[in-house]
């Protein structure tokens, strides 16, 4: 039953796969096949910059330390240099009403929230140009003498350049309001408004994961079938394409983005 359970989920993605097991009773929290690896949280450092940099001015008065990795930032509040920083540390632990011991706990949760946001920016990003590259083909079917004249391909034409350009739209202001979110709350940082924050994006950790899935399956379809083709020699079977692999299951990707968790307002 629970792998029939698991057989339909939108996608394999570790944090979407960590939501649905505990759903099915599945103690997932020490299992280290569902936590990202040094070697992928090495390559989202670009990613991470973004989180790290509010907090280590925070502390450190700057954000021009070099961190390579959160592992490396939650050790370094283990054993401050200055006084200054223990100082600063203190005034953290206090915003966010917990004991000063307690501060790299919350750099934990703090750094796998946001290293799953980072995760999931650095999918949109590949995925996002392969679908405009898709839609760049569009116009260039319509133009198409024998392809215009079929009045089915070109309902589906009309039909699906404003269903993926309306999922792209969606999706990149999901990801736009998640980074409003985590820049508005270093401004007054409190324990309440970190856990708004938390709740906000592992919200939408599911919904995010499957829409990302089917864009990926498709554009690596697109990509492996068409990435070294010459445009003129392959326009008629790019057009087979959309009749088959991209209309097939879009309806479901548009689904999934629909029924994402409403999102707050920014404070």
């Amino acid at each position: 039953m629970k792998i029939r359970q698991l057989a339909s989920l939108n996608s394999f993605d570790i944090y979407s796969l960590r939501i649905e097991l505990r759903k099915l009773g599945i103690n997932v929290d020490n299992e280290d096949q569902l936590k990202l690896s040094d070697e992928k949280k090495k390559e989202l450092g670009g990613y991470m910059t973004n989180f790290t940099a509010p907090l280590m001015k925070q502390v450190y008065g700057s954000a021009e330390n070099r961190i390579d990795s959160f592992d490396q930032l939650v050790g370094m509040f283990y054993s401050p240099n200055k006084d200054d920083e223990l100082r600063n540390l203190r005034l953290l632990a206090e915003k966010l009403d917990i004991k000063l011991e307690e501060v790299p706990r919350f750099l934990e949760d703090y750094a796998d929230i946001f290293l799953s946001l980072a995760y999931f920016k650095e999918q949109l990003d590949t995925i996002v140009p392969r679908v405009m590259e898709f839609l760049e083909y569009i116009p260039l079917f319509r133009k198409n003498h024998q392809l215009r004249n079929d009045r089915q391909f070109m309902a589906a034409c009309d039909i699906t350049e404003p269903r993926l350009n309306n999922i792209i739209t969606s999706i990149t202001g999901r990801f736009e309001n998640f980074d409003q979110h985590s820049a508005n709350l270093w401004e007054n940082i409190t324990a309440e408004r970190f856990r708004q924050v938390r709740k906000l994006i592992k919200s939408h950790h599911a919904t995010v994961g499957g829409v990302l899935c089917g864009l990926h399956v498709k554009m690596n379809a697109w990509q492996e079938r068409f990435g070294e083709v010459q445009d003129g020699a392959a326009i008629m079977r790019r057009s087979e394409f959309l009749m088959s692999d991209m209309r097939q299951g879009l309806q479901k990707i548009e689904e999934i983005e629909k029924s994402a968790p409403q999102l707050a307002n920014v404070d």
